[in-house]
């Protein structure tokens, strides 16, 4: 918005100047007048077609805003869904899993041995 402000201010100045330099070189009044009107009717039609563009792009961006959060909003429910669904899966798994029967320990394998050498001596 300040280049399209920073423009029509410089076009009318050009226009200011044109219409000084045309009445010092001997142009006719009427005709530096109309020179000099064009020149600022056309500087403030671009203006505002400028204008009109910032503000188009304005809405532009608030839009594309709006969808980015809804997309990212999005994103964060399905993640959140697929992590309490996983989380919910691997409980049910390890709820159905049987349980490992520990190993018979050295000690106790031990003893039967020495049980059964007991009894196969006597």
């Amino acid at each position: 918005m300040q280049s399209a402000a920073t423009a029509f201010q410089t076009a009318l100045k050009d226009a200011e100047v044109k219409a000084k330099a045309d009445c010092a070189g001997g142009v006719t009044p009427a005709t530096a007048r109309a020179a000099f009107q064009a020149a600022v009717k056309a500087a403030r039609e671009k203006f505002a077609a400028d204008r009109k563009a910032v503000e188009q792009l304005g809405t532009s961006v608030k839009t594309l805003t709006a969808a980015h959060k809804a997309a990212l909003n999005k994103a964060r429910a399905d993640f959140k869904a697929a992590v309490e669904k996983a989380t919910k899966d691997l409980k049910t798994a390890l709820a159905a899993a049987k349980p490992v029967k520990p190993p018979k320990t050295t000690t106790t394998t031990l003893k039967v041995k020495i049980e059964e050498r007991k009894n196969s001596s006597q």
